[in-house]
């Protein structure tokens, strides 16, 4: 029996699964070490919400929305300053995280506070668990427009 040695890792590729958006950052928020960010993603496909425009004169669109991921408030090896309204163009890959969320705390999360004082158990909703997906935009790199 031949022992070979030990095939040498190394970094894991995404090039089936490459992103690249550009957007305005609409919210930012921690998680535990990393940083999140929403963005508003416009193309001319979208429904058109007022003709007459929005600030640039073109007409003004509904939004996409991503979030995007920077793996403990980095990019690229630097930190991640961002603000609201900034606009960016992330290059990335996707990336699913399953988690469950029980039924109380998404009518929380939901502002719909009301629909559980109608309830005559509410507490029970705690126990009413849902698996659910959340996909991100895991940022390798990071450009930050600057406004005129």
């Amino acid at each position: 029996m031949q022992i070979s040695p030990p095939i040498p890792q190394t970094d894991e590729q995404f090039h089936l699964n490459k992103v690249e958006v550009e957007g305005i950052v609409t919210r930012i928020w921690a998680r535990r070490l990393d940083v999140l960010a929403r963005l508003a993603v416009y193309d001319k496909n979208t429904p058109i919400l007022d003709p007459t425009g929005g600030n640039d004169g073109r007409p003004l669109r509904q939004a996409h929305y991503v979030t995007v991921l920077f793996e403990e408030g980095k990019v690229g090896g630097s930190s991640v300053s961002l603000k609201r309204k900034d606009r960016v163009r992330i290059s990335g890959f996707l990336r699913d995280e399953a988690y469950f969320e029980n039924l109380r705390r998404f009518l929380i999360k939901a502002q719909k506070v009301d629909v559980l004082s109608e309830m005559p158990n509410s507490d029970d909703l705690a126990e009413i668990r849902v698996s659910r997906v959340a996909t991100y935009i895991i940022a390798r790199s990071l450009i930050q427009f600057t406004r005129a």
